[in-house]
């Protein structure tokens, strides 16, 4: 069983194993795709912790919801009709908040 440290490759050396191993002889000299009696090879993959949760991360920005439409039409049209207003204090809250 070959195990494969995917934190460390990049997708082009990914490719290239793939293609070796596509064409590897077995123990008789003809390919492993072409020989009946070949041995099944079973790949296995680790996945490190930090990779399992940027895995989990993926997954949850997939179930967001994008845009919420609605409180933009709503933003958009008091920006248009003048009633859109935001203190001066609250957005300097909101850059002193970012920059923790």
């Amino acid at each position: 069983m070959k195990q494969v440290d995917l934190n460390a490759i990049s997708s082009a050396q990914i490719r290239q194993a793939q293609k070796t191993e596509s064409v590897r002889p077995s123990a008789t000299g003809s390919t492993s795709s072409t020989n009946s009696t070949a041995k099944t090879l079973i790949d296995q993959i680790d996945v490190s912790s930090k990779g399992r949760e940027i895995g989990q991360l993926v997954e949850r920005a997939k179930n967001l919801p994008g845009i919420r439409q609605e409180r933009v039409d709503e933003l958009r049209q008091l920006i248009e009709s003048g009633q859109y207003e935001v203190s001066s204090k609250t957005i300097a809250d909101a850059i002193l908040r970012d920059e923790q």
